[in-house]
């Protein structure tokens, strides 16, 4: 790290071919992110974000290698300034525009069924191929032009553009953590930097810099009407109203939606994290029945979201601490759901910015119920936290009384392995555990061979919700029977569990 960063100190670009190099090498680094980002919500899936975009990278560089000796200087100096408003668009409209061809052409609104919708196979090639004419294919043109100069070297030139994308990857994070505008504002101002550089007509530059400003000002309008326009379309039964809140941050794009009812909804990345109806069901089943089962524990909620857990527990246990990566989900939660989580009339929690992972394998404390509320595994990275590895990290955090308790709202069925693999991989790390089973949903407690777990009646007993008579509970061998045959999730084999049916 410290070459890098002399090499960074230490390297003078010495002409204007130079200068153009390093700005297509921070440039295709911030579109990287910007894209995949945006992409993602899109699909409502980061894993195929990453591999839309590193297809249309990869296929868009090559295309500007095989035509740069094709396209002469002055049709460059046309080409260059048509990209930005393309750019622009894809950026905005990704989103709607993705639904707009799976509404239009698909049979299916569920992304998982992509493989037999024509409509989100259409919406991701048609992403991938407007994304590869128009996002990196451009820059690619450059090095070979430069190249033919013979000023410098072959390497010396891919050195300079490597500097260049060295230099986007260490403000990627400075610029996304502080304003999302700031970054598009970046990325479109080293694009007008380039086109200066290119020396392109002046009235060009200035039309440019114009769109710029434009764009800048109107992002947030217009991304707040096409998310509320999609949201409405989406969920139809929610009754969206508007768009009331929108932040991006280096992990999420966080919206809050209004409904008709006067309700919040919480939306990550696209996928609605809360409705209203969770707080009676979910809430209570995940950490008011653990917590009442045991004496004021000390509780660790490994996930934020909407925190309607805390609400739920936070009269009846001793402390409660607080785990999300994402220090904006969870000042967003704070402001917006009040109702659900009641942080300000609570004293007794600690919010502590840091990915689950680490806090369980680093932290030196133990509780007594630890609540695992992080969404459902639709990427590698979440799904790190539904593995037997991770697990393990946790049962260690658990006193020797304590409860784990996790919900998988797949169904253990035949025809979905998701809820299956789940209970089976908590089945191979804690010793002693139970679940209730309340219609699709699945409620796992487990913990070490010293938690002593009540019988069958006394557990049911224990349910204090209108829907206990639909509550099924099973109590260890039964539970291994439920879930024979399947396999444990690991960090080798995430994959069966992102893209289970």
């Amino acid at each position: 790290m410290t070459a890098i960063l002399n090499n960074l100190i230490a390297f003078r670009p010495v002409n204007r071919q130079e200068w153009i190099l390093l700005g297509a090498g921070v440039n295709l680094t911030l579109l990287n992110f910007i894209l995949v980002q945006h992409i993602a919500v899109a699909f409502r899936n980061p894993e195929l974000a990453v591999l839309t975009f590193s297809l249309s990278y990869f296929s868009g560089i090559s295309l500007g290698y095989l035509f740069s000796d094709k396209v002469p200087p002055s049709l460059l100096k046309w080409l260059f300034p048509i990209m930005m408003p393309i750019q622009m668009l894809i950026i905005v409209g990704v989103q709607a525009g993705a639904y707009m061809i799976q509404r239009d052409v698909g049979l299916f609104s569920d992304i998982h069924q992509m493989s037999s919708d024509p409509g989100w196979l259409v919406a991701y090639l048609s992403v991938f191929l407007i994304t590869t004419l128009a996002a990196t294919s451009i820059y690619a043109i450059f090095l070979p032009a430069i190249v033919e100069e013979g000023r410098r070297s072959l390497r010396e030139l891919y050195s300079i553009e490597i500097i260049g994308s060295i230099i986007g990857l260490l403000l990627i994070p400075v610029l996304a953590s502080l304003s999302h505008l700031l970054l598009l504002g970046t990325y479109f101002s080293v694009f007008v930097g380039i086109a200066i550089l290119l020396k392109i007509r002046a009235q060009l530059i200035g039309a440019l810099v114009l769109c710029v400003v434009f764009f800048i000002i109107n992002f947030s309008s217009w991304d707040t009407r096409l998310s509320t326009w999609f949201y409405q379309n989406w969920y139809p039964s929610k009754a969206v109203e508007t768009v009331v809140y929108t932040r991006y941050t280096p992990y999420h794009k966080i919206e809050v939606m209004r409904l008709d009812t006067g309700k919040f909804m919480l939306s990550l990345n696209g996928k609605r994290q809360f409705s209203h109806a969770g707080h009676f069901n979910y809430s209570y089943f995940l950490a008011e029945y653990p917590a009442k089962l045991l004496d004021n524990p000390r509780v660790n909620l490994l996930g934020c979201g909407v925190m309607s857990t805390i609400g739920r527990i936070g009269d009846m246990v001793k402390d409660i601490t607080i785990v999300d990566i994402d220090q904006e989900v969870f000042n967003t939660s704070k402001k917006y759901f009040q109702e659900y989580n009641r942080l300000d009339s609570l004293d007794n929690w600690t919010f502590i910015a840091d990915d689950a992972k680490h806090f369980s394998a680093n932290s030196k404390d133990h509780f007594g119920l630890i609540l695992h509320d992080i969404p459902p595994a639709y990427s590698r990275q979440i799904a790190l936290t539904y593995t037997k590895e991770f697990f393990t990290l946790v049962k260690d955090r658990l006193t020797d009384d304590g409860i784990f308790s996790i919900a998988s709202l797949s169904p253990i069925s035949k025809r979905s392995q998701y809820g299956k693999r789940l209970i089976y991989t908590l089945t191979q790390v804690f010793d002693n555990y139970f679940v209730l089973v309340k219609g699709t949903s699945v409620y796992f407690y487990g913990g070490k061979s010293t938690l002593n777990i009540p019988d069958k009646e006394t557990l049911k007993a224990a349910i204090h919700h209108k829907a206990k008579d639909k509550v099924t509970v099973y109590v260890g061998s039964e539970v291994d029977e439920l879930v024979e045959g399947a396999r444990a999730i690991t960090i080798n084999n995430i994959g069966d569990l992102i893209f289970d049916d």
